[in-house]
């Protein structure tokens, strides 16, 4: 119970993406660890693919729909959730070194932060253009 406390602590100080809880082994004994029975685990909830995602740097992640809805702005025009409409977005943004996957589009941290000064910029514009002040 301490240790459960202890953890909620941690957590609480910092922001995880994620918590997966591994079984060491089946017999719940302490002090052992099936190698076997981890690595299967760690496979099954996908966590190698997590790894080499997050090692490769692409810290979000995005669905189509999530992007689509968050950025469409910068495209000037009617974009669908799609691969093919993400890719418009990210190709009028200028950006590259993105990957586009089956259902979500996987940037790095600075193409993040590219795509935000620039939605700041289109927000900015939009409400000068509402306040009928000059955009220059």
């Amino acid at each position: 119970k301490n240790s459960l406390h202890l953890l909620m602590e941690k957590m609480m100080v910092c922001q995880p993406h994620f918590v997966r809880c591994i079984k060491p082994n089946t017999g719940k004994t302490p002090g052992n660890f099936d190698k076997d029975f981890v690595l299967t685990q760690l496979r099954y909830t996908g966590m190698f693919e997590t790894t080499r995602i997050r090692r490769d740097g692409y810290a979000f992640r995005p669905s189509f729909g999530e992007f689509v809805k968050r950025f469409k702005s910068l495209a000037h025009l009617k974009i669908e959730a799609t691969a093919k409409g993400c890719r418009k977005i990210l190709e009028v943004a200028g950006l590259s070194g993105y990957q586009i996957g089956k259902t979500k589009v996987f940037l790095k941290y600075y193409h993040v932060d590219e795509l935000a000064e620039q939605l700041a910029t289109v927000h900015k514009a939009a409400e000068t253009l509402q306040k009928g002040e000059s955009v220059v």
